[in-house]
């Protein structure tokens, strides 16, 4: 495992059945060289295709850190450990070719990212920084379900840019949790939890159009960034 004294992940929250992980994916040559040697060869392969310098900065950090949580979960060596995807691209870990039995997820987003970590096959974690964003009256008016709207219309312009991050990180931890993305699905059918709209940072709740049971939603964001997780449960 990576030393503890230079590490660039930290444990963020912990719930009963899933532990969150928070990564510092800012500029760091020092980090990304030595994220980078954690990787293997199809991971270095991946990261190579990235034009730009920053999504192959952030995807090298986050998986070094989510490998070196994983081998400490598993007590392993981390060339022992590989990375599968399922059918619609899910990834899954494997140890020695055998499938590790621990679900996980990962978002970055600017100089932020997280891991989500457990025992549980549908996991899902969105994470968007905070920011203005041009397009944000098309974004409500194509992603968000009528109650979503009728929230937001209701805000000042900078409340409206944090609920709406609030929102479509509910949703996209959802769609990431089933193993699909905003292209398969419309968005606006994943409508965010009542409870939440009006305030609570945690629910239980049901999605039925896509059909796996009861979920676990939790507003896991702060002042510098929106994020949410999700994860089926057997919670009543």
């Amino acid at each position: 495992m990576i030393a503890n004294m230079i590490q660039w992940w930290r444990e963020f929250k912990v719930f009963d059945q899933v532990k969150v992980y928070s990564v510092d994916v800012s500029d760091n040559v020092g980090r990304e060289a030595l994220a980078l040697r954690w990787l293997d060869e199809t991971e270095i392969a991946r990261s190579d295709k990235f034009l730009l310098p920053e999504p192959k900065r952030r995807f090298a950090l986050c998986r070094a850190a989510l490998r070196s949580i994983l081998c400490n979960l598993v007590s392993c060596d981390n060339a022992d450990l590989s990375f599968e995807e399922a059918e619609k691209g899910k990834p899954y870990a494997t140890l020695k070719g055998q499938i590790v039995d621990i679900g996980f997820n990962v978002s970055h987003s600017g100089d932020y990212g997280l891991i989500a970590v457990g025992e549980i096959q549908h996991l899902g974690i969105d994470i968007e920084q905070r920011r203005q964003r041009r397009d944000l009256d098309l974004l409500l008016s194509t992603v968000l379900a009528p109650a979503e709207k009728a929230h937001i219309a209701l805000a000042d312009d900078q409340r409206k840019h944090d609920l709406f991050f609030d929102y479509w990180t509910v949703k996209e931890a959802v769609l990431k949790a089933v193993g699909v993305g905003m292209s398969l699905l419309d968005p606006s059918q994943i409508e965010v939890p009542r409870e939440m709209l009006e305030g609570s940072r945690s629910c239980i709740a049901q999605f039925p159009n896509i059909g796996t049971g009861t979920w676990r939603i939790e507003n896991i964001g702060t002042t510098d960034f929106a994020a949410a997780m999700a994860y089926v449960t057997d919670e009543t």
